[in-house]
């Protein structure tokens, strides 16, 4: 169960408590390390899957292991309901499953998947190829069965600095097709830290591919090439995974302390935190092992482990979880060298929801508006005034270093309920994939008292019309069907693949059923679109159950479209379109048109051509083929012959016509062998030698062919 651990204090600490209420002669804030148990921090019920990348490449991108120093902090930043599970993305010997999802409700659960990682990942050492399918795969069967039978959200978090290894190709496309439709069906996003610099690997754009993994799942592209300072540094990756744990776990990001040089002596920074927080996250990420920090209260106590306060360290950050903190003025100080930044989490009795969009929203197309309602609570109570409300909304995808697209906006409680609205356009020149809206309300242009988060997709999709006679777009559009007679639509109306084929030629193209077809084009930004994927159903606007719609591709962006069509009327048709990869990430806008549906008899001249083509043509056809088909298992003449009287061996066959060559290849004509028509001489498979006159009365030579006996030769074989 969510909730804060307040553990009992001792009795002289009460004593204390209450001796300094009543005089307040002594520090409101006084903090000390009184108690063993430790208070953990507040969360809502979430399931992380961290895979961590430890193939050999590592030891060049990040040979300090600051990957593992970054999983430490999102361990350490989790509390009761949140629940952790780690994947070793490696090709060598080493276990691929470090830990399966476990509950970080008490301080021994966080040491104890920490130890996991550090032994079971030999230290953080790099090792391996890159199994990027099998490892993700891993995390996806771990979500599904942690999941399993309740509605508790998941997500991955993907830590790589490479294509996948062996076989790239073949597993980013696997991975693409089997892996991400499942986890965008689960809702699971899958957030991904890219590390090292950009470029191409094998021929792969590997940014590119992470940045669509991220995009076309919901969750977040993080670069560390393009991080707050230069370089592999603790000060890019550690901040990634409390940005994660954020939006993970409902937390509202609070003030922060930029990166900051350290001489050799003491810094010292301020943050101030505002009234109704009821939990804070001081996170201090530094990158040299043996900087110092410590972190003093608005009365200048030191802070250190004691009831509602929890203390972690690790060589790249130090952590600060205090449960009911002081609003005012608190103090960094850090001793040292290096840099150190400073990022806080605060959660509030004020609570903001986003209604809409919400993570399970369809994908909305670029360029059209979309609605934005948020609410504002406290206590459960609504809050109607004394808050601003704002937004901002941007790309969470690569940016290649550039300032991602953004949009500020501002939102209004028009009906005074509660209940913030505001309406955003993200324009068609924008990237395609995921953005981040966040909502933050506030008292003061200071930090946010409280924000809610939300993971929208909003993609390019290419845009089906259909077209008139004149190859016009037209909305509705006419659709003239053909009914031919029952005998033709018997005939040629059975849903097979090569009846189809053959019925193009007697029906002129035109369905044997009746059924609306209608030409159509896909374009994008004006353009014809080659790579989409089109499909849907159509529905009489009268009633009536709806039909799937068959598309045709006629070439780049033109298409048909045929549906079942039994009456006369109008027809809504309904569009679901895809592009690449790269613009729909798989995902399919919807587009509705109409058409207007009118049922004619074929007239006498199709019939005729139907009739004539299927009672004439086909069966020429047919015994043409089967006359060749059958020539190929007959006997090819080979060998040689004399012709009485004059002396000498001559070869056979050499010279035959085309006719015998296809459609009887063991029959001989003596008009090409000799030059003398009217005889035929069929060659059988023993050697065996039969002839015959030709038939016809008329036909030249035919009577200049006699036995020995002086009688004409039959004009059979013989």
């Amino acid at each position: 169960m969510p909730g804060k651990f307040r553990p009992v204090a001792p009795v002289v600490g009460m004593l204390v408590l209450l001796l300094t209420v009543c005089s307040a002669l002594w520090p409101l804030a006084l903090v000390r390390a009184q108690s063993t148990a430790v208070p953990a921090a507040v969360s809502g019920n979430h399931i992380t899957v961290i895979v961590l990348d430890m193939s050999g490449s590592m030891s060049g991108n990040d040979p300090a292991g600051l990957r593992c120093s970054a999983a430490n902090a999102y361990i350490d930043l989790s509390g009761p309901g949140d629940f952790i599970g780690v994947v070793n993305l490696d090709g060598g010997a080493s276990q691929s499953v470090i830990a399966q999802p476990t509950e970080m409700a008490t301080q021994s659960a966080r040491k104890g998947l920490r130890d996991a990682i550090q032994s079971k990942t030999n230290g953080c050492a790099p090792n391996g190829s890159t199994p990027t399918y099998n490892a993700l795969n891993t995390a996806l069967g771990m979500l599904t069965s942690a999941t399993k039978g309740s509605n508790v959200a998941g997500s991955v978090i993907l830590l790589t600095d490479g294509v996948p290894e062996p076989n790239p190709s073949s597993q980013i496309d696997t991975i693409k097709s089997k892996l991400v439709p499942q986890f965008k069906q689960h809702t699971w996003p899958v957030d991904v830290v890219a590390l090292g610099p950009a470029g191409t690997q094998d021929g792969i754009d590997f940014h590119s591919f992470l940045s669509d993994l991220a995009s076309a799942t919901s969750g977040k592209f993080y670069d560390d090439g393009h991080g707050v300072v230069s370089g592999v540094s603790p000060l890019n990756i550690a901040p990634f995974f409390v940005d994660i744990f954020a939006r993970r776990n409902g937390r509202t990001p609070g003030p922060t302390i930029a990166p900051t040089n350290l001489n050799g002596g003491q810094e010292s920074r301020d943050f101030n935190l505002g009234s109704l927080v009821d939990h804070l996250d001081v996170i201090v990420v530094k990158d040299q092992p043996n900087t110092q920090v410590t972190l003093r209260d608005p009365n200048g106590n030191v802070v250190a482990t004691g009831p509602n306060v929890f203390v972690s360290t690790d060589p790249r950050y130090a952590i600060f979880t205090i449960d009911g903190p002081q609003a005012g003025n608190w103090q960094v100080n850090v001793t040292g060298s290096g840099q150190f930044l400073v990022d806080t989490l605060i959660t509030s009795s004020l609570a903001l929801s986003i209604t809409a969009p919400t993570d399970k929203s369809p994908v909305y197309p670029l360029g059209q508006p979309f609605d934005i309602n948020a609410m504002l609570t406290d206590k459960g109570a609504v809050v109607t005034n004394g808050y601003a409300v704002a937004g901002t909304l941007s790309f969470a995808g690569d940016t290649n270093g550039a300032a991602p697209y953004t949009q500020d906006i501002t939102m209004k409680d028009q009906g005074g309920v509660g209940t913030y609205t505001a309406r955003a356009t993200v324009p068609e020149s924008a990237p395609a994939g995921t953005y981040d809206l966040r909502v933050c309300a506030s008292q003061t242009t200071s930090a946010p008292n409280v924000c809610g988060d939300v993971s929208l997709r909003l993609s390019l999709f290419p845009t089906p019309t259909l077209l008139d006679g004149n190859g016009n777009v037209a909305d509705p559009v006419a659709a003239q069907v053909v009914q031919f007679d029952p005998a033709l639509r018997l005939l040629y109306g059975i849903p097979n693949g090569i009846v189809d084929w053959l019925s193009h030629g007697p029906l002129n193209s035109l369905p044997a059923t009746s059924s609306a077809d209608i030409p159509g084009q896909v374009k994008l930004a004006g353009k014809d679109y080659c790579n989409a994927t089109v499909k849907g159903s159509a529905q009489p606007k009268a009633g009536g159950a709806a039909v799937p719609i068959s598309v045709t591709n006629d070439g780049c962006g033109k298409f048909h479209v045929r549906f079942p069509s039994t009456a006369n009327g109008t027809y809504t048709v309904t569009f679901l379109t895809s592009g690449a990869f790269k613009d729909s990430h798989g995902d399919f806008g919807t587009t509705t048109h109409r058409a207007d549906v009118t049922i004619a008899a074929a007239t006498p001249t199709q019939e005729l051509r139907a009739w004539l083509w299927t009672l004439l043509l086909y069966p020429l056809e047919a015994f043409l083929i089967i006359s060749i088909i059958r020539s190929r298992f007959l006997n090819a003449p080979r060998g040689s012959f004399t012709i009485k009287g004059q002396g000498g061996v001559l070869p056979l066959g050499p010279q035959r016509s085309l006719w015998w060559a296809l459609m009887a290849r063991n029959i001989v004509s003596a008009k090409t062998e000799w030059h003398k028509p009217g005889l035929l001489l069929e060659v059988e498979r023993n050697g065996s030698v039969r002839v015959r006159r030709l038939r016809a009365p008329w036909a030249a030579g035919r009577n200049n062919w006699t036995k020995d006996d002086g009688t004409p030769i039959p004009t059979s074989f013989t």
